[in-house]
């Protein structure tokens, strides 16, 4: 996995991800979404100075074609943030809220890390 950000094509894709990675952010976005689009270079950026093979991975799920993961995790608007860790899911970040986004991220990769995962 690089340090780019992941674009989910298969739920089959998100579920292999979530068992192979430690911590997995997932940016539920739309096309069309502005606010999407104002937070988008704010993420790129944690993804290319956080990612970690294996270990912290960061997607994007257009919620446009995946309507069974937003109800499964409460979706109901764009964008929003899941995060998981050891495949469960652990947080959700709603709107445009980088600090708060920030924190919670940096809380999990902290708390994976004391947990034995190779995450520096």
């Amino acid at each position: 996995m690089s340090n780019d950000t992941i674009s989910i094509s298969s739920i089959e894709q998100f579920n292999s991800l979530l068992k192979s990675s430690k911590v997995v952010i997932a940016d539920i976005e739309a096309d069309w979404c502005a606010t999407c689009k104002v937070i988008a270079p704010f993420y790129e950026q944690l993804a290319k100075s956080l990612s970690r093979p294996n270990a912290v991975t960061f997607i994007k799920i257009n919620g446009d074609e995946y309507h069974e993961l937003l109800k499964e995790y409460g979706v109901f608007g764009y964008p929003t943030f899941l995060v998981f860790k050891n495949g469960k899911f652990e947080d959700t970040v709603r709107g445009v809220h980088p600090d708060h986004l920030s924190a919670i991220v940096n809380k999990v990769i902290q708390e994976a890390g004391s947990e034995g995962a190779e995450i520096p």
